[in-house]
């Protein structure tokens, strides 16, 4: 297997910051649209595109989503 490039150890480094600036926010009554703006404020730092949800809850259904994202404003 040969090394990645650059770019490629480049993007994996900034995620990887992007997911400790998320796990620090996480925590009881936190609000997902503050950690989901905070992602968003970290990627145009990094000058990487925006996605649509950082992550996700269990919910008790199948129908019932908890996601951090853009739309939604649940206490974690």
């Amino acid at each position: 297997m040969q090394s990645p490039p650059p770019h490629a150890e480049r993007i994996w480094d900034n995620l990887v910051a992007c997911k400790y600036l998320i796990l620090d926010m996480i925590k009881p009554g936190a609000s997902s649209r503050a950690i989901y703006e905070a992602f968003l404020r970290k990627l145009s730092e990094l000058d990487l595109p925006p996605i649509s949800f950082v992550g996700h809850g269990i919910g008790f259904t199948c129908t019932r989503t908890h996601i951090l994202g853009r739309y939604s404003d649940t206490a974690a």
